[in-house]
């Protein structure tokens, strides 16, 4: 019976604007927040990633200049 009234309760207060409606999901711009926050994420990798790629090619044509 309590958990009964208690809905009514909520239902009736929600109709009259009192309380908020629940909203229901991920809005638009939070999904845009994640992509965006993801998309840091790898372009900070892809940046370590080349840096490490530049340090090992130039190791190696210091290498091959000096053999010559």
């Amino acid at each position: 019976m309590k958990a009964r009234l208690e809905r009514i309760y909520w239902q009736v207060m929600a109709s009259e604007g009192i309380v908020p409606a629940r909203e229901e999901g991920q809005t638009l711009v939070e999904y845009a927040i994640v992509i965006a926050v993801a998309v840091l994420v790898v372009l900070g990798a892809i940046k370590a990633f080349g840096q490490a790629m530049a340090a090992l090619f130039t190791r190696l044509i210091q290498q091959v200049t000096g053999i010559g």
